[in-house]
């Protein structure tokens, strides 16, 4: 409502502005600025380090000697108590930088010492301290996690699970290491699946977070997650909740994240394929990839693979359209590709199509496969396709003709008669057309029957049309004679005149 009034102002009085409206309206565009600004490195890819704050000198001094005293002596529980003591003392007089460089010295002093069990342990204990700083934890668990990536921890397997389960218990409940959580919990779905095969348990562990909710989280970070989801969910055979992730994750977020947007398209394609055959949701899928794909032969090979999933899916407006469109746009593209542009053809023209195709096109449809989809067998498209040509001469048939005998629509189907009533039930259910089988006679109908008043109906509206016409023809004509009389006057007005 203000910003409606400060227009309704500029618009009566003019140019006559304060300074004052023109000051609030640079604030708001400054405001503006900035927000983009946030926006756009909200989405950046390197983080920025914020460098901590360096400790005071009598406290560093004080943590070397307790160290090299623990070192010489070899009393490691002393130390590491004279250490919790100073840092109990610099937490409640609110010391930040003097607690992070004690807690960070209590791990380092722990992990020298090669006892991995107190380590973990001082990681749990220094996270849990009364009013701790969230700094300081933050800073602890990632400062762990950098061992992660270290030889000795990589290589044994105990000490890296030990150290990810007690990182990953230091971090529940704490939204700000979430993110440290989140990438814990992938790590542990690594090992799950690449160390122990147990694809089931990686899918769960993964499954537990709900990280669409991380507001901390970089998009690019958050979309390869999202995808980690769902391709374990494919693996898993759990392709519901595999739909539920992939409705998750957005397509305008990855349009300049290319490897990622293959990776989605890719996974798309097992998950349309494997459940439930969606013919026309793989297709879209190919025809997107062929977008994104470079060299010409990949770009053939998902173009083809396209055509062939539309022409499988269930025909109605969409799946038509999409059939006359891609003959339409496609065509330098399709001299390439001379069956599946001919199959087109066939497909998109009202006349009958005869089943066997020609042999050539025989040959190249029965090696046909579809490409991403993890199937080596797929033994059912050629019949697939053979049901669709059937549907198609159908239909071809049903715009044709109102009457017919299933006699000779089984000629026309080359397939006996029962198929053909089997074929027209289906298609009937499925909405495709509308048909009416008389068993008795043998005959199908295809035109729906029509009652008295609708006769009526549809006999008045052509008579009101061709009356129409009738009126407009004879006051074309008047208007003519009318412009050939007054020419003709003319005409003798001058004879007169001479």
């Amino acid at each position: 409502m203000a910003e409606k009034q400060s227009i309704e102002v500029k618009q009566t009085k003019g140019m006559e502005v304060d300074s004052n409206e023109e000051s609030k309206d640079d604030k708001k565009e400054n405001k503006d600025d900035k927000k983009k600004e946030m926006e756009v490195d909200s989405d950046a890819d390197e983080q920025e380090i914020i460098q901590d704050a360096k400790p005071t000198k009598d406290i560093e001094e004080k943590v070397n000697i307790i160290i090299a005293e623990t070192q010489s002596s070899n009393k490691l529980t002393e130390g590491i108590e004279k250490l919790l003591y100073l840092e109990k003392k610099q937490r409640q007089g609110e010391n930040e930088p003097n607690t992070l460089f004690i807690c960070k010295s209590i791990l380092d002093l722990c992990k020298d010492s090669g006892n991995w069990n107190i380590t973990v342990e001082q990681i749990a204990i220094l996270s849990k301290r009364r009013s701790q700083f969230r700094r300081v934890t933050m800073r602890m668990v990632q400062y762990a996690m950098t061992w992660l990536e270290e030889e000795d921890t990589k290589s044994n397997k105990e000490k890296k699970l030990k150290l990810i389960n007690t990182l990953i218990s230091v971090t529940e409940g704490k939204i700000f290491v979430e993110v440290e959580r989140a990438r814990l919990t992938r790590k542990l779905a690594e090992i799950k699946e690449k160390e122990d095969k147990d694809i089931v348990s990686a899918c769960d562990i993964l499954q537990e977070l709900q990280i669409e909710t991380f507001g901390s989280m970089r998009k690019k970070e958050k979309c390869d997650f999202l995808l980690e989801q769902f391709r374990l969910n494919l693996q898993k055979k759990d392709f519901i909740r595999g739909g539920i992730v992939r409705n998750k994750i957005t397509v305008k977020i990855m349009k300049n994240l290319y490897d990622l947007e293959c990776k989605y398209w890719n996974l798309s394609l097992i998950l349309f394929y494997h459940h439930e055959r969606q013919f026309l949701e793989l297709a879209k899928s190919y025809f997107r990839l062929k977008e994104l794909l470079k060299t010409t032969k990949d770009k053939l090979q998902a173009l083809s693979n396209g055509i062939f999933a539309v022409i499988l899916a269930k025909y109605d407006n969409e799946q038509n359209d999409l059939l006359n469109r891609t003959l339409k746009i496609e065509k330098k593209l399709l001299e390439q590709l001379p069956i599946f542009r001919q199959l087109l053809t066939l497909l998109t023209t009202k006349e009958l199509i005869e089943w066997p195709l020609p042999q050539q096109m025989m040959d190249e449809l029965t090696k046909f496969k579809f490409v991403g989809v993890h199937d080596d067998q797929q033994k059912d498209l050629m019949e697939r396709l053979r049901d669709k040509i059937i549907q198609h001469n159908i239909r071809v048939v049903a715009e044709y003709y109102n009457r017919i005998s299933t006699k000779r629509l089984s000629t026309f189907l080359s397939i006996d008669v029962d198929k053909t009533e089997t074929y027209v039930s289906k298609m009937v259910t499925d909405k495709e057309i509308f048909a009416r089988i008389n068993r008795l006679n043998g005959i199908i109908r295809f035109k729906e029957k029509e009652y008295e008043n609708e006769i009526l109906n549809s006999w008045k509206s052509d008579t009101d049309k061709l009356l129409d016409l009738v009126d407009l023809t004879c006051h074309q004509i008047h208007k003519e004679m009318v412009t050939n009389i007054k020419k003709g006057g003319k005409k003798k007005k001058k004879k007169g005149k001479k």
